[in-house]
C-alpha cells in the first residue's frame, strides 16, 4: 500500500495539517464521504420498480458491512450486529446479558463513564471498580475483588484517559475459566490493532466506528459470540427479527390483505425449555417466527424499533402476555 497516495485521496484535509487525534474523532475518508452522500441521492430518487424493492434495495447497501466487520474481529459473521454507537452496544449487553440480582459487575477506574452506566442503571446488581496502580491493571487486581457472586466483568481494551492496553487474551482467559461473562468497549482498538474475540474469549464486544474506523457517525458494530446467542434477551424487537417470508418482503409489504397481527401471541417457553426466560414470538403463518441463530436480523432495527416493535406485557407489568 502506497500510505502517501492513500492520504493525499482518502483524506484531502491533511494537506495542509496533521491530524492526532483519531481516539476522539477520526476523519472520515473520502470513500465514506462519497457512500453516505450515495445513499442520500438513492433516498431521494426511487430506482427500482417500486418503493418495496427501493427499501429493500437501500437495506442491503450494509450487507458488506456483516463481511467486512467478521473478517476484522476474527469472528463469523452470524456474530456481527450493526449498531450506532458504543454506548448503544454497552446497553443491548446490559439488558439481554442474564445477571441474577445481587451479581456483582467489575470494572475498572479508568474507564470511560459509559462503560459502567447501563450496569449501575438497568440492573439490580453491583458495580465493583477496581482500582489502577500507576494507572495500569494486572490480572491480580481482577483475581482479588472476583467473588462467587461475580458474573461479569466490564472493560475497555485500550483505556481512553491514558492509552492502557488491557491484556484482553489474559482477562479473558480468567472470565472463561471462572464462567464470567466478558464484555469489551474496543472502540479505543479496533481499527488500530489487531483484535482477535475469540483468541480472547470475549462473550460481547462493541466499537463505535467514528474513531479507529474512520466511519461517519452512526456506524459502528457489536459482536455477540455465538454461543450466546440462544441465552440473550434481547431489548428490542422488529419485524426483521423474524425470518424472510417465502414471498420476500417486498411481497408482504405489497400484500394488505395479509393481516399478521390478528392472530401473532407471545408466549413464554416451558421451563427446563432451551429458550427458558427468552420471549418466542408464534403466529399461523409458519415463517413468522423469531429468529434466534443470528445477530444479524436483530441489528437491522437496532436503532429503529417503533410502531413496528412487538413486546410483551410481562416486561412492563404482572399482567398476562396478551393474546390478538
Amino acid at each position: 500500500m502506497d500510505l502517501a497516495e492513500v492520504r493525499t485521496r482518502e483524506f484531502p484535509a491533511l494537506r495542509d495539517k496533521a491530524f492526532l487525534d483519531a481516539a476522539c474523532v477520526s476523519l472520515a475518508p473520502s470513500r465514506a464521504v462519497a457512500a453516505v452522500k450515495a445513499f442520500a441521492d438513492a433516498a431521494a430518487d426511487c430506482v427500482e420498480e417500486d418503493s418495496s424493492a427501493h427499501h429493500v434495495a437501500m437495506d442491503g447497501m450494509r450487507a458488506k458491512a456483516y463481511a467486512e466487520g467478521a473478517r476484522l474481529l476474527h469472528a463469523a459473521e452470524e456474530e456481527i450486529a450493526l449498531v450506532e454507537s458504543t454506548t448503544y452496544g454497552l446497553n443491548v449487553a446490559a439488558l439481554s446479558l442474564p445477571l441474577p440480582a445481587g451479581s456483582r459487575v467489575l470494572t475498572t477506574s479508568l474507564e470511560f463513564l459509559q462503560v459502567a452506566m447501563p450496569w449501575a442503571m438497568a440492573k439490580d446488581c453491583e458495580v465493583v471498580v477496581v482500582p489502577g496502580r500507576d494507572g495500569r491493571f494486572a490480572l491480580e487486581d481482577f483475581e482479588a475483588l472476583a467473588d462467587a457472586r461475580t458474573r461479569m466483568i466490564v472493560v475497555s481494551s485500550v483505556e481512553w484517559c491514558n492509552g492502557w492496553r488491557i491484556d484482553v487474551k489474559e482477562l479473558g482467559r480468567f472470565c472463561h475459566e471462572r464462567g464470567i461473562h466478558f464484555v469489551v468497549d474496543g472502540i479505543q482498538h479496533v481499527g488500530a490493532l489487531d483484535f482477535d474475540v475469540r483468541d480472547a474469549h470475549i462473550d460481547m464486544m462493541t466499537a463505535g466506528g467514528h474513531k479507529w474506523l474512520n466511519a461517519p457517525f452512526g456506524c459502528g458494530l457489536l459482536y455477540v459470540n455465538r454461543e450466546l446467542l440462544g441465552k440473550l434477551d434481547p431489548p428490542l424487537w422488529g419485524y426483521l427479527n423474524l425470518v424472510t417470508p417465502p414471498q420476500g418482503w417486498p411481497g408482504y409489504f405489497g400484500t394488505p390483505s395479509i393481516q399478521p397481527v390478528d392472530d401473532w401471541h407471545f408466549v413464554r417457553p416451558p421451563a427446563g425449555s432451551k429458550l427458558v426466560g427468552l420471549r418466542t414470538i408464534q403466529a399461523r403463518w409458519p415463517w413468522a417466527r423469531a429468529s434466534r441463530s443470528s445477530t444479524r436480523s436483530a441489528s437491522r432495527t437496532s436503532s429503529a424499533t417503533t410502531s413496528s416493535s412487538l413486546r410483551t406485557a410481562p416486561r412492563f407489568s404482572g399482567m398476562p402476555a396478551p393474546t390478538w
